[in-house]
Protein backbone atom coordinates (compact mmCIF):
# COMPACT_ATOMS: atom_id res chain seq x y z
CA UNK A 1 0.00 0.00 0.00
CA UNK A 2 1.58 3.22 -0.98
CA UNK A 3 1.01 5.89 1.63
CA UNK A 4 -0.59 9.07 0.75
CA UNK A 5 0.42 12.59 1.35
CA UNK A 6 -2.81 15.04 2.81
CA UNK A 7 -4.13 17.21 3.08
CA UNK A 8 -2.03 19.36 0.52
CA UNK A 9 -2.10 19.01 -3.58
CA UNK A 10 1.42 20.76 -3.80
CA UNK A 11 4.75 18.70 -1.98
CA UNK A 12 7.80 20.29 -2.26
CA UNK A 13 11.59 19.19 -2.89
CA UNK A 14 12.55 19.05 0.88
CA UNK A 15 9.16 17.26 1.88
CA UNK A 16 9.48 14.74 -0.62
CA UNK A 17 12.47 14.38 -0.08
CA UNK A 18 11.83 13.53 3.65
CA UNK A 19 8.96 11.20 2.70
CA UNK A 20 11.50 9.24 0.49
CA UNK A 21 13.68 8.45 3.44
CA UNK A 22 10.94 5.46 4.35
CA UNK A 23 8.78 5.56 1.84
CA UNK A 24 9.27 5.20 -2.38
CA UNK A 25 7.00 5.92 -3.52
CA UNK A 26 4.80 8.45 -1.81
CA UNK A 27 1.06 9.44 -3.82
CA UNK A 28 -0.04 12.85 -4.24
CA UNK A 29 -3.41 14.06 -5.46
CA UNK A 30 -4.36 16.69 -8.06
CA UNK A 31 -7.33 18.28 -8.05
CA UNK A 32 -8.15 18.34 -12.06
CA UNK A 33 -6.24 16.68 -14.83
CA UNK A 34 -3.50 19.47 -15.65
CA UNK A 35 -0.18 19.57 -16.86
CA UNK A 36 2.59 18.50 -14.20
CA UNK A 37 5.31 20.58 -14.02
CA UNK A 38 9.05 19.08 -15.13
CA UNK A 39 10.13 18.32 -11.88
CA UNK A 40 6.92 16.67 -11.07
CA UNK A 41 7.45 14.33 -14.18
CA UNK A 42 11.06 13.61 -12.90
CA UNK A 43 9.77 12.85 -9.67
CA UNK A 44 7.70 10.29 -11.41
CA UNK A 45 10.07 8.72 -13.21
CA UNK A 46 12.50 8.09 -10.39
CA UNK A 47 9.76 6.07 -8.63
CA UNK A 48 9.88 8.78 -6.05
CA UNK A 49 6.26 9.98 -6.37
CA UNK A 50 2.87 8.99 -8.15
CA UNK A 51 -0.17 10.99 -8.96
CA UNK A 52 -3.58 10.53 -8.79
CA UNK A 53 -6.41 12.53 -9.87
CA UNK A 54 -9.30 10.61 -9.06
CA UNK A 55 -11.65 13.10 -10.32
CA UNK A 56 -11.17 13.35 -13.98
CA UNK A 57 -14.30 15.61 -15.15
CA UNK A 58 -15.06 19.50 -15.70
CA UNK A 59 -11.02 20.29 -16.31
CA UNK A 60 -11.29 22.72 -19.11
CA UNK A 61 -13.70 24.56 -16.65
CA UNK A 62 -11.65 24.54 -14.08
CA UNK A 63 -8.91 25.53 -16.08
CA UNK A 64 -10.64 28.63 -17.51
CA UNK A 65 -12.16 29.78 -14.21
CA UNK A 66 -8.62 28.98 -12.57
CA UNK A 67 -7.34 31.99 -15.48
CA UNK A 68 -10.31 33.75 -14.82
CA UNK A 69 -9.94 34.10 -11.25
CA UNK A 70 -5.77 35.01 -11.74
CA UNK A 71 -6.60 37.48 -14.00
CA UNK A 72 -9.49 39.07 -11.92
CA UNK A 73 -6.79 39.26 -8.94
CA UNK A 74 -4.51 40.67 -11.39
CA UNK A 75 -7.28 43.44 -12.40
CA UNK A 76 -7.56 44.66 -9.12
CA UNK A 77 -3.89 44.73 -7.64
CA UNK A 78 -4.58 42.02 -5.55
CA UNK A 79 -1.98 39.13 -5.12
CA UNK A 80 -3.54 35.79 -5.92
CA UNK A 81 -1.63 34.58 -2.24
CA UNK A 82 -3.44 37.89 -0.50
CA UNK A 83 -6.30 36.77 -1.68
CA UNK A 84 -6.59 33.29 -0.61
CA UNK A 85 -4.66 34.14 3.06
CA UNK A 86 -7.25 37.34 3.51
CA UNK A 87 -10.44 34.86 3.72
CA UNK A 88 -9.99 34.01 7.12
CA UNK A 89 -12.62 31.25 7.96
CA UNK A 90 -14.02 31.16 4.45
CA UNK A 91 -13.05 29.47 1.65
CA UNK A 92 -12.67 30.97 -1.75
CA UNK A 93 -15.68 30.35 -4.10
CA UNK A 94 -18.23 30.51 -1.63
CA UNK A 95 -18.46 34.22 -0.34
CA UNK A 96 -21.72 35.21 -2.75
CA UNK A 97 -20.41 38.85 -2.92
CA UNK A 98 -16.88 37.78 -4.60
CA UNK A 99 -18.30 34.94 -7.05
CA UNK A 100 -20.92 37.75 -8.21
CA UNK A 101 -18.01 40.47 -8.26
CA UNK A 102 -15.22 37.89 -10.10
CA UNK A 103 -18.41 37.08 -12.74
CA UNK A 104 -19.34 40.60 -13.67
CA UNK A 105 -15.64 42.16 -13.86
CA UNK A 106 -14.88 39.23 -16.12
CA UNK A 107 -17.96 39.59 -18.12
CA UNK A 108 -17.34 43.51 -18.21
CA UNK A 109 -13.87 42.49 -19.57
CA UNK A 110 -15.57 40.38 -22.56
CA UNK A 111 -14.77 37.17 -21.30
CA UNK A 112 -17.24 34.38 -19.83
CA UNK A 113 -16.22 30.96 -19.26
CA UNK A 114 -18.42 30.31 -16.54
CA UNK A 115 -19.81 26.70 -15.77
CA UNK A 116 -23.33 25.88 -17.19
CA UNK A 117 -25.09 25.84 -14.54
CA UNK A 118 -24.93 25.61 -10.69
CA UNK A 119 -21.19 24.16 -9.96
CA UNK A 120 -21.58 21.07 -6.99
CA UNK A 121 -19.92 21.52 -3.54
CA UNK A 122 -17.17 18.56 -5.36
CA UNK A 123 -16.49 21.42 -7.71
CA UNK A 124 -15.86 24.10 -5.83
CA UNK A 125 -13.72 21.90 -3.52
CA UNK A 126 -11.41 21.30 -6.34
CA UNK A 127 -11.35 24.77 -6.98
CA UNK A 128 -10.74 25.59 -3.79
CA UNK A 129 -7.57 23.22 -3.62
CA UNK A 130 -6.05 24.62 -6.53
CA UNK A 131 -6.31 27.71 -5.15
CA UNK A 132 -4.42 26.52 -2.32
CA UNK A 133 -1.97 24.59 -4.37
CA UNK A 134 -0.74 28.02 -6.19
CA UNK A 135 -0.69 29.37 -2.60
CA UNK A 136 1.64 26.40 -1.40
CA UNK A 137 3.72 26.15 -4.95
CA UNK A 138 4.72 30.31 -4.39
CA UNK A 139 5.28 30.02 -0.63
CA UNK A 140 7.69 27.55 -1.56
CA UNK A 141 9.16 29.54 -4.04
CA UNK A 142 9.77 31.88 -1.04
CA UNK A 143 11.11 29.94 1.19
CA UNK A 144 13.70 28.42 -1.53
CA UNK A 145 15.01 32.18 -2.35
CA UNK A 146 15.21 32.98 1.37
CA UNK A 147 17.28 29.68 1.72
CA UNK A 148 19.70 31.06 -0.97
CA UNK A 149 19.96 34.28 0.27
CA UNK A 150 21.07 33.19 3.72
CA UNK A 151 23.79 30.42 2.08
CA UNK A 152 25.01 33.85 0.55
CA UNK A 153 25.06 35.70 3.82
CA UNK A 154 26.45 33.34 5.60
CA UNK A 155 29.26 32.30 3.53
CA UNK A 156 30.23 36.69 2.99
CA UNK A 157 30.21 36.08 7.26
CA UNK A 158 32.08 32.72 7.65
CA UNK A 159 34.52 34.84 4.61
CA UNK A 160 35.21 37.45 6.70
CA UNK A 161 35.77 35.34 10.11
CA UNK A 162 38.46 33.21 7.94
CA UNK A 163 36.31 30.10 8.82
CA UNK A 164 36.37 26.67 6.53
CA UNK A 165 34.25 25.95 4.15
CA UNK A 166 33.84 22.56 5.74
CA UNK A 167 33.13 23.72 9.09
CA UNK A 168 29.90 26.20 7.65
CA UNK A 169 27.02 24.97 9.32
CA UNK A 170 23.59 24.77 7.42
CA UNK A 171 21.08 28.22 7.87
CA UNK A 172 18.22 27.63 9.06
CA UNK A 173 16.09 27.71 5.96
CA UNK A 174 18.40 25.25 4.70
CA UNK A 175 16.63 22.63 6.75
CA UNK A 176 12.93 24.19 5.95
CA UNK A 177 9.85 22.00 6.19
CA UNK A 178 6.39 22.20 6.57
CA UNK A 179 4.36 23.25 8.25
CA UNK A 180 4.36 27.30 7.12
CA UNK A 181 2.31 29.71 7.94
CA UNK A 182 0.11 29.70 5.09
CA UNK A 183 0.21 26.11 4.84
CA UNK A 184 -1.67 26.22 8.36
CA UNK A 185 -3.99 28.67 6.74
CA UNK A 186 -7.61 27.03 6.79
CA UNK A 187 -6.92 23.47 7.69
CA UNK A 188 -10.12 22.63 8.71
CA UNK A 189 -11.15 23.60 4.70
CA UNK A 190 -8.14 22.15 3.84
CA UNK A 191 -9.29 18.30 4.82
CA UNK A 192 -12.56 18.88 4.16
CA UNK A 193 -12.08 19.84 0.57
CA UNK A 194 -9.70 16.76 0.28
CA UNK A 195 -12.08 13.99 1.62
CA UNK A 196 -14.05 14.84 -1.61
CA UNK A 197 -11.07 13.36 -3.61
CA UNK A 198 -10.46 10.49 -1.38
CA UNK A 199 -13.69 9.74 -1.86
CA UNK A 200 -13.21 9.18 -5.28
CA UNK A 201 -9.85 7.55 -4.69
CA UNK A 202 -10.10 3.49 -5.97
CA UNK A 203 -8.76 1.67 -4.33
CA UNK A 204 -8.68 3.49 -1.23
CA UNK A 205 -5.47 3.98 0.43
CA UNK A 206 -5.54 3.68 4.17
CA UNK A 207 -2.31 5.13 5.27
CA UNK A 208 -2.52 9.44 4.95
CA UNK A 209 1.26 11.11 6.00
CA UNK A 210 1.29 14.78 6.69
CA UNK A 211 4.04 17.06 7.17
CA UNK A 212 1.94 19.57 8.62
CA UNK A 213 1.48 19.54 12.99
CA UNK A 214 -1.72 22.11 12.61
CA UNK A 215 -3.25 19.27 10.38
CA UNK A 216 -2.20 16.47 12.70
CA UNK A 217 -3.63 18.64 15.62
CA UNK A 218 -6.98 19.22 13.63
CA UNK A 219 -7.35 15.41 13.37
CA UNK A 220 -6.62 14.20 16.45
CA UNK A 221 -8.94 17.21 17.93
CA UNK A 222 -11.78 15.94 15.60
CA UNK A 223 -11.32 12.81 15.85
CA UNK A 224 -10.72 11.44 19.15
CA UNK A 225 -10.49 7.87 18.79
CA UNK A 226 -6.91 7.90 17.38
CA UNK A 227 -4.08 5.68 19.08
CA UNK A 228 -0.95 6.81 19.28
CA UNK A 229 1.51 3.43 17.48
CA UNK A 230 4.98 4.10 17.22
CA UNK A 231 7.43 6.86 17.05
CA UNK A 232 10.13 6.53 14.63
CA UNK A 233 12.67 9.15 15.83
CA UNK A 234 15.81 8.46 13.77
CA UNK A 235 15.47 8.28 10.43
CA UNK A 236 18.20 8.50 7.97
CA UNK A 237 17.78 10.09 4.72
CA UNK A 238 20.90 9.36 3.40
CA UNK A 239 20.79 9.00 -0.19
CA UNK A 240 21.22 6.45 -2.22
CA UNK A 241 19.56 4.54 0.79
CA UNK A 242 21.90 1.76 2.20
CA UNK A 243 20.53 -1.90 1.49
CA UNK A 244 19.35 -1.69 5.55
CA UNK A 245 17.17 1.10 5.29
CA UNK A 246 15.67 -0.25 1.89
CA UNK A 247 15.08 -3.53 3.86
CA UNK A 248 13.37 -1.80 6.65
CA UNK A 249 11.16 0.49 4.40
CA UNK A 250 9.50 -2.59 2.83
CA UNK A 251 8.66 -4.06 6.26
CA UNK A 252 7.38 -0.45 7.34
CA UNK A 253 5.38 -0.93 4.28
CA UNK A 254 3.78 -4.38 5.21
CA UNK A 255 3.55 -3.90 8.89
CA UNK A 256 1.35 -0.62 8.00
CA UNK A 257 -0.31 -2.76 4.89
CA UNK A 258 -1.56 -5.52 7.80
CA UNK A 259 -2.39 -2.42 10.26
CA UNK A 260 -5.27 -1.29 8.14
CA UNK A 261 -6.46 -4.18 7.03
CA UNK A 262 -6.55 -5.92 10.06
CA UNK A 263 -9.21 -5.90 13.14
CA UNK A 264 -7.86 -4.00 16.02
CA UNK A 265 -5.74 -4.82 18.30
CA UNK A 266 -3.79 -7.02 16.06
CA UNK A 267 -0.54 -8.60 16.85
CA UNK A 268 1.10 -7.14 14.18
CA UNK A 269 1.87 -4.08 15.95
CA UNK A 270 4.62 -5.46 17.62
CA UNK A 271 6.41 -7.14 14.60
CA UNK A 272 8.60 -3.72 13.47
CA UNK A 273 11.73 -2.99 14.23
CA UNK A 274 13.83 0.43 14.37
CA UNK A 275 15.67 2.13 11.70
CA UNK A 276 18.77 0.92 11.16
CA UNK A 277 21.59 3.45 12.64
CA UNK A 278 23.48 4.92 10.07
CA UNK A 279 25.56 7.79 9.54
CA UNK A 280 22.97 9.87 8.37
CA UNK A 281 25.00 12.69 6.92
CA UNK A 282 21.89 13.50 4.93
CA UNK A 283 20.07 14.28 8.07
CA UNK A 284 17.25 12.85 10.01
CA UNK A 285 13.75 12.60 10.14
CA UNK A 286 10.96 11.25 12.83
CA UNK A 287 7.42 9.67 11.78
CA UNK A 288 4.99 9.52 14.48
CA UNK A 289 2.12 6.78 13.51
CA UNK A 290 -1.50 7.06 14.77
CA UNK A 291 -4.57 4.52 14.38
CA UNK A 292 -8.15 5.21 14.14
CA UNK A 293 -9.38 1.81 14.91
CA UNK A 294 -12.80 0.13 12.97
CA UNK A 295 -13.11 3.55 10.59
CA UNK A 296 -11.76 3.90 7.42
CA UNK A 297 -10.24 7.27 5.82
CA UNK A 298 -13.39 8.34 4.38
CA UNK A 299 -15.02 8.15 7.88
CA UNK A 300 -12.17 9.56 9.34
CA UNK A 301 -11.72 12.63 7.02
CA UNK A 302 -16.03 12.63 7.49
CA UNK A 303 -15.27 13.75 10.97
CA UNK A 304 -13.74 16.94 9.76
CA UNK A 305 -16.72 18.43 7.93
CA UNK A 306 -16.82 22.16 7.82
CA UNK A 307 -18.75 24.46 5.87
CA UNK A 308 -19.02 24.99 3.03
CA UNK A 309 -18.09 21.46 2.50
CA UNK A 310 -20.70 19.40 4.56
CA UNK A 311 -22.37 17.14 2.33
CA UNK A 312 -22.99 13.63 3.16
CA UNK A 313 -20.11 11.27 1.93
CA UNK A 314 -21.05 9.06 -1.66
CA UNK A 315 -21.88 5.48 0.12
CA UNK A 316 -19.33 3.29 -1.83
CA UNK A 317 -18.72 -0.67 -1.55
CA UNK A 318 -16.20 -2.00 1.73
CA UNK A 319 -13.20 -0.71 0.35
CA UNK A 320 -11.49 -4.09 2.41
CA UNK A 321 -9.71 -1.25 5.15
CA UNK A 322 -10.73 -1.90 9.11
CA UNK A 323 -8.40 0.98 10.34
CA UNK A 324 -6.81 3.89 8.97
CA UNK A 325 -3.21 4.92 9.38
CA UNK A 326 -2.48 8.69 9.81
CA UNK A 327 1.11 9.76 10.49
CA UNK A 328 3.55 12.87 11.19
CA UNK A 329 6.75 13.22 9.06
CA UNK A 330 9.13 15.84 10.44
CA UNK A 331 12.93 16.86 9.89
CA UNK A 332 14.99 16.69 12.67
Amino acid sequence: MIPLYFPFTYISAPVLSAFSACFQPVALYQPAPLRLSSLMQQWIQEGVLEVRTPIKNDARQIQAVLKDFQRWSDLHGRGRVSYYTGQKEAAPFFNEYDVSRIRTDVVAAGKNQDRPGKPDISYRARLFLLIAQELDLQNDEIAAHLWSADRVEEGLFQDLLGEEEQGRQQPVHGKRMLPREAENHLIPQRLAAWRYLLEKDDPMPGVLITSSRGVMAQLLEMVPGAQKLQIFDSIPMDKPRSRAMEAWSKQLTRWLDALVKTPWPCRSTDNISRPPVESAGGGTVSLTLYIVPGQTPEKVLGRCAVRPFMTAPEIRPDPGLENTVVGLMEKN
